[in-house]
């Protein structure tokens, strides 16, 4: 287990996160692939809880299949980020990788198929394995789902598609 930072719930720690994820989160916008520490960054654009206006944070994500999975970890803080308690709020999200974006809808990851969900975000992001640790609980992980076709008419950007199966 890495050792827990000194100030992880400090302003300051909170502040430096803050502008870790708007440079990320410039570098996305202008169609650039982002990592960090090795594994993958997207842009996820929520609307604020209470202000009803977008909010764009960087985070780490895996997939499952169609579905995408992020932990709202904070870093290992005690406190959850807020795209989560936006998402709780109002689950129409986008989130963008490189110079793609996607509509999707966020549901939480229920107990049953939580351990599975953590495995896939150590498994691209070995940090995740210290959060729980560090807050002394599990955090949420969120499935952002795709929105069905119809709902989707009209995107301008597709997510890369996966090689159709043969019948023969």
């Amino acid at each position: 287990m890495a050792r827990k930072p000194v100030l992880l719930n400090s302003r300051l720690y909170a502040f430096g996160f803050r502008m870790f994820s708007r440079d990320h989160v410039a570098k996305i916008s202008r169609g650039e692939t982002v990592t960090f520490k090795g594994f993958d960054v997207a842009a996820l654009t929520t609307i604020g809880r209470k202000s009803g206006e977008p909010r764009t944070v960087a985070v780490a994500y895996a997939r499952d299949g169609d579905t995408l999975l992020t932990g709202a970890s904070a870093g290992g803080r005690e406190q959850s980020p807020a795209w989560y308690g936006n998402l709780k709020a109002n689950p129409e999200c986008t989130i963008r990788i490189g110079g793609v974006e996607l509509k999707r809808i966020a549901r939480e990851v229920d107990d049953e198929h939580y351990a599975d969900a953590l495995a896939k975000l150590i498994a691209v992001a070995p940090n995740y394995g210290d959060y729980a640790d560090w807050r002394g609980r599990p955090f949420p992980i969120m499935a952002l789902d795709p929105v069905p076709e119809s709902e989707n008419a009209g995107e301008t950007a597709a997510e890369p598609a996966t090689a159709p199966e043969s019948d023969a």
